[in-house]
C-alpha cells in the first residue's frame, strides 16, 4: 500500500484543470505531470492505524479551513488551531520529518539509556539485595547494544517512535506557538505565483518559531495564496496581494528545503532552474 506524505486534497491546490501536477525532480532535473493520486507517496510509509489517524483526525477538519483560505473567506482563531495542527503534523509526516528523527535518533536513545543507567545504579547502591535490579541492568546494557551495533533494530525503534509522536498531542507548544503568531496570507490572481514541495513548511530552523523579532512561518497554501507567520502583530491579519520580491522569495524558501520534489500546476522553465540550485539565499519577508 502506497501512503501519501502529502495530503491530495493539500496537492489539489497546485493542480491544473485537468487535475494533474506537475512535478519537479530536484535529484535529476527531471519533471513530469501526473495526477495527485500518483504523487507525493511511498510504500509502506505509515501504519494503517496512523493512515487512518491522519485522514479523519488531521486531514478532514483541516481541508474546510484551507478550502476558505482558497476562497479567501475569514478564518477563525478555532480554524487557526486547526491549522497549525496539520502544519505541525505536515512537518513531521514527510519524508524529511523521518530522516529528521533518524538522524539525532542514536544520540538521543543513548542519552535515555544514560539516566536510565544512571538511575537505576542509584538503586541497586541503595537495595543490594533486590536481584530483579541488577537483571534490569543487564537487559539495558544489551539494549544499548542492540541500539548501536544492529541497524535493523535501530530503524524499526526509530520508525516506531516517530509514528508514535506524530500526533499533534506529542508536541502541544509548537501548536499553541504556532496558532498565537499573526497570520497574512499572500495571495497571487495574475497566475499560478506560488508552488509547493515534498517538505512544505518553511521556518529558519536555527531560530524556531517563537522568537518575537526574529521568526517566519511559511506554507504554500495553493499555487495562488501563500500563509506567512510572524510575531508582527501591527500587520493584522488579512490577504493582502504579494510583491514580486515575496512571491521570489516565498519559492526559494519552498524550493531551498525541498528533499526531492517540488510541484506546481504549470511546466516552466525558471522552476525547474530554481529547484535545480542547491542553496538560496534565504531572507525575512517583514
Amino acid at each position: 500500500m502506497r501512503n501519501h506524505y502529502l495530503p491530495q486534497f493539500y496537492l489539489s491546490g497546485f493542480s491544473n484543470s485537468e487535475g494533474n501536477v506537475w512535478v519537479y525532480n530536484r535529484e535529476d532535473g527531471s519533471s513530469f505531470c501526473a495526477g495527485t493520486k500518483r504523487i507525493a507517496n511511498q510504500k509502506n510509509f505509515y501504519s494503517d492505524e496512523i493512515e487512518t489517524y491522519l485522514a479523519n483526525k488531521i486531514e478532514n477538519p483541516a481541508n474546510n479551513v484551507i478550502k476558505r483560505i482558497r476562497e479567501l473567506k475569514p478564518i477563525s482563531k478555532e480554524d487557526k488551531l486547526t491549522l497549525s495542527k496539520y502544519m505541525i503534523v505536515m512537518w513531521k509526516r514527510v519524508p524529511r520529518g523521518k530522516a529528521r528523527l533518524e538522524k539525532k535518533s542514536p544520540r538521543i536513545i543513548n542519552q535515555v539509556i544514560d539516566n536510565v543507567e544512571h538511575n537505576l545504579k542509584k538503586l541497586v547502591e541503595q537495595n543490594p539485595q533486590k536481584n530483579h535490579l541488577k537483571s534490569k541492568q543487564g537487559q539495558l546494557k544489551e539494549f544499548r547494544q542492540l541500539v548501536n551495533n544492529d541497524d535493523n533494530f535501530l530503524e524499526e525503534l526509530t520508525n516506531d517512535t516517530w509514528l508514535k509522536n506524530m500526533p499533534p498531542e506529542k508536541t502541544p507548544r509548537s501548536v499553541k506557538v504556532l496558532a498565537e503568531m499573526n497570520w497574512q496570507f499572500l495571495t497571487s490572481d495574475k497566475n499560478p505565483a506560488f508552488f509547493t514541495s515534498d517538505n512544505p513548511v518553511f521556518f529558519f530552523e536555527d531560530i524556531g518559531i517563537s522568537n518575537r523579532e526574529k521568526s517566519e512561518v511559511t506554507f504554500p497554501i495553493s499555487s495562488n495564496v501563500v500563509l506567512c507567520a510572524s510575531w508582527r502583530m501591527n500587520l493584522g491579519e488579512a490577504y493582502i496581494p504579494a510583491k514580486q520580491g515575496q512571491i521570489h522569495q516565498i519559492n526559494r524558501r519552498t524550493a531551498n528545503i525541498a528533499t526531492r520534489f517540488v510541484f506546481h500546476s504549470e511546466k516552466h522553465d525558471w522552476i525547474a532552474k530554481l529547484t535545480a540550485k542547491k542553496k538560496h539565499k534565504i531572507r525575512r519577508l517583514f
